[in-house]
């Protein structure tokens, strides 16, 4: 796995290969462009804290994008434009005591795309965690796939919102979305209670899972103890 630490504010890169990428973004403001080119499958993961990024993904024809992303206490910017037979699979996770806003546009531009987003928020305190989601499918865009999910889950009196949008110029589309939030079940915190954990013990198993739901085995180690610091600190 490469391994980029980011203490600039705007990084280009470009992947001609499959590739295995992690970032770590180190300065506050950061504009990021990233091209994917034709046939290259790539597995990124990203690492965001304290910071508000702007993240461009072009996929090429034929290319394959894994992204998985943790934000503490961070905002960010996310457009994902795919070509002809481009396949994204994006799991975008917040975990945040501050206001928190996370724009995401997936635009298929092409024919035979396949896209998958999927949104956890933990939203800790009275603040705002907002998730806009824009998928837009193109005329030209026939025989795809996309998909939104998400969620976020308040453990005080947050100002939470998710606005999920499909905008689709093409009948030959498989499109879908979702959006829950709300608070931890009750039912699932007694029966860990039921099993030896505290309340506090089983809500923050309870977090955990959510953050690292559908994230990739590769990264998720990285991302619980990242949010394992934060929880002790916080």
């Amino acid at each position: 796995m490469n391994k980029i630490s980011i203490d600039t504010g705007f990084y280009d890169l470009k992947i001609e290969n499959s590739q295995e990428y992690f970032l770590e973004i180190l300065n506050p403001n950061t504009t990021i462009n990233i091209e994917i080119l034709e046939n290259a499958k790539v597995n990124l993961g990203i690492l965001q804290k304290d910071s508000n990024i702007n993240l461009s993904f072009s996929l090429g024809k034929n290319s394959s994008l894994i992204l998985n992303q943790l934000l503490i206490n961070s905002s960010n910017s996310v457009t994902v434009n795919q070509k002809e037979n481009s396949y994204l699979n994006y799991v975008n996770s917040v975990l945040t005591l501050k206001d928190s806003l996370n724009e995401i546009k997936i635009i298929q531009e092409e024919k035979s795309c396949f896209s998958s987003m999927n949104f956890n928020g933990i939203n800790l305190s009275n603040v705002k965690l907002h998730c806009i989601i824009n998928g837009v499918v193109k005329k030209e865009a026939s025989m795809t796939t996309l998909s939104e999910n998400s969620q976020i889950i308040n453990f005080q009196n947050g100002n939470s919102k998710i606005i999920p949008n499909l905008i689709v110029d093409n009948y030959e589309v498989s499109a879908s979305h979702s959006a829950y939030i709300g608070t931890l079940g009750d039912e699932e915190i007694f029966y860990l209670n039921s099993r030896g954990l505290t309340t506090l013990m089983a809500k923050e198993l309870l977090l955990k899972s959510v953050l690292l739901s559908k994230i990739d085995f590769k990264y998720q180690d990285i991302f619980l103890n990242e949010i394992k610091n934060e929880i002790n600190i916080k």
